[in-house]
């Protein structure tokens, strides 16, 4: 799904995926090189806040239902409250194509509105969103550009992208349905990256496949790789797809 969802909202109810595509000669696809080299970089700028700690309760303003659609807030605490102070925003979402109640949410979560300083948010449910576990991976590390997606089996993924010499990406693993994550796995990338997993059960199941942006690229021209053992490692970028600058993937049967 498109991470430009909702910040640290999700639908309980009916979720309708949508793939968007850069079109030939669209704007995004035929940016200037020197306006594409001007994008802010994600490196951290900020040093980490001090974490917001009041909360106020999530049912007062952060629940609220429209028809047979109830929007419930994900980024709270362990009590269900909401934050005061902190911010999320950048989230993506996957569900388990095998039991659709278990779904994951990753965001960029700011502890405190005070710092730009930004980690690897997440937050985990088995009751189709109506509640929501929270947490982060890797606390204290700088993190961006997340991304979720799901094998066939209900193994979930969340890549996220770092920053220190080199901006690259990590894809960590769940078995448990985005409650707990794995180590990760070096999946090179870039800015902007996206990720999908084939399920179509072909030849190619379990694959995965990330592209990223032309800006921040530490493996310029090219912008494409995959994993062939279902995310345990990632194959050198060997494909130039710089043409399509930002875009999102999407595997056929």
């Amino acid at each position: 799904m498109n991470r430009r969802f909702a910040p640290a909202v999700a639908l309980a109810g009916l979720c309708t995926a949508f793939l968007v595509f850069p079109q030939h000669g669209s704007a995004a696809a035929s940016a200037p090189a020197d306006r594409i080299g001007s994008l802010p970089l994600e490196r951290p700028d900020d040093p980490p806040g001090k974490a917001a700690t009041a909360t106020s309760p999530a049912a007062t303003s952060s629940v609220f239902t429209f028809g047979r659609f109830t929007h419930v807030q994900v980024n709270v605490n362990g009590a269900g409250a909401n934050i005061i102070g902190d911010a999320a925003n950048e989230p993506s979402i996957t569900v388990d194509p095998t039991n659709h109640n278990r779904m994951a949410i990753g965001w960029r979560q700011f502890d405190t509105v005070t710092s730009n300083f930004r980690q690897a948010g997440f937050g985990w449910t088995t009751n189709g969103g109506l509640t929501w576990t929270t947490g982060k991976i890797e606390p204290g590390v700088f993190r961006s550009d997340p991304v979720l997606d799901t094998d066939a089996s209900g193994k979930f993924f969340y890549n996220s992208l770092t920053s220190s010499s080199t901006i690259t990406t990590q894809v960590f693993p769940s078995t448990t349905h985005g409650a707990s994550w794995g180590a990760s796995a070096f999946a090179y990338g870039g800015d902007k990256q996206w990720m999908t997993v084939d399920r179509t059960g072909g030849i190619g199941n379990g694959r995965m496949y990330q592209a990223w942006s032309t800006a921040a690229n530490s493996y310029a021209p090219n912008t494409f790789n995959r994993s062939i053992d279902a995310g345990a490692s990632f194959q050198a970028p060997s494909f130039d797809a710089a043409e399509l600058v930002w875009g999102t993937l999407a595997v056929a049967s």
